[in-house]
């Protein structure tokens, strides 16, 4: 199996995250900025078709409560790097995109929705829901934690 085409489709819904202002305000013994809502306007959102030779199709939304689309100049790196390949082989490919993004000046991550994808097509082509992929026993893998570093004392606390 190869991934034989990538597509996106695009919506316009309430953005997630307003423009904004910036004030400055007493902080202690200092001051510090403080975001201001601005306005709220409608964004593009876009969902992320991965297309297989065998007809199978991944999809997935792209990004999370910061962005929501995936530049044209993104894309277009996705497929020059992905089309052809086999779909199946998601570390492979993860590793070949975070190589990528040294040379692409782009945000990290932002292969993230590709990756979704493929494992939507690996529980399609499997016939098995995606928690039973991910489910099996591992000897080792990746995890990431964000936590609330508005303050030291939080940071600390969630550390």
């Amino acid at each position: 199996m190869k991934i034989a085409s990538i597509s996106i489709s695009s919506f316009e819904l309430p953005t997630n995250t307003a423009v904004c202002t910036m004030t400055e305000e007493p902080y202690g013994h200092r001051q510090r900025w403080q975001q201001q809502k601005y306005s709220r306007q409608p964004d593009a959102m876009h969902v992320l078709h991965v297309l297989t030779d065998e007809g199978i199709e991944g999809m997935c939304t792209v990004g999370d409560a910061r962005y929501t689309s995936m530049r044209a100049r993104d894309l277009e790196h996705l497929r020059a790097l992905t089309i052809g390949e086999d779909p199946l082989q998601r570390e492979r490919l993860d590793s070949k995109l975070r190589a990528a993004t040294r040379h692409m000046f782009t945000l990290p991550g932002w292969h993230g929705a590709f990756d979704n994808c493929l494992w939507d097509i690996a529980g399609k082509a499997a016939q098995l829901p995606i928690f039973d992929l991910i489910g099996r026993a591992r000897s080792t893998g990746p995890f990431f934690y964000n936590f609330d570093s508005s303050r030291v004392e939080s940071a600390l606390e969630n550390a």
